[in-house]
């Protein structure tokens, strides 16, 4: 098999070398069909296996899909009005120094609800929800909606708190 280099001589190592021009925001590459399908862009290990690596919507809609062995791991899915990205599995972020994450609303008008929800089987269809619900003050809800109704604890910009419902002190257990 020879190697093949485009826009540059092939390197010893690689069966396609492709260089585009140095200088920014350059297309190296393009790969597209003029059908309605997607594509993807998958590197095989060997013949007749599955992808190890792919990259691509794989027929799906207006998505960036990123996997291994034909399992999805991160999906970016830009439909507007409703973008949001999938994981597969734990989001681990790392570094030596001090790690902050910061979800905020960029919204100049409109005081939006800032938050944490938390579902697991034994919740059903309700989530536990922590953050800001369309106010300064750090709540904590319960419920299917993050709603007044649903609030069980509020700590006030002053450290006023507010409880609902019950306060034990002891043990329960």
């Amino acid at each position: 098999a020879n190697r093949v280099g485009v826009g540059v001589a092939a390197s010893t190592n690689a069966m396609l070398d492709v260089k585009g021009p140095d200088t920014d925001n350059a297309v190296l590459g393009r790969f597209y069909a003029n059908t309605g399908a997607r594509g993807s862009f998958i590197i095989r290990n060997g013949s007749g296996v599955s992808p190890t690596t792919f990259i691509g919507t794989a027929g799906g809609s207006e998505q960036l899909s990123i996997g291994t062995n034909n399992t999805e791991a991160i999906r970016i899915d830009a439909t507007i009005g409703t973008p949001k990205s999938t994981f597969a599995g734990d989001v681990a972020i790392q570094k030596t120094a001090d790690v902050y994450l910061t979800l905020e609303s960029t919204d100049t008008t409109t005081t939006e609800e800032v938050a944490v929800k938390y579902n697991n089987q034994s919740t059903g269809s309700n989530y536990w929800w922590t953050g800001l619900n369309q106010s300064a003050n750090y709540s904590l809800a319960y419920g299917t909606a993050y709603s007044g109704g649903n609030v069980k604890m509020e700590i006030s910009t002053a450290g006023d708190t507010t409880f609902a419902g019950n306060i034990n002190f002891g043990d329960s257990h």
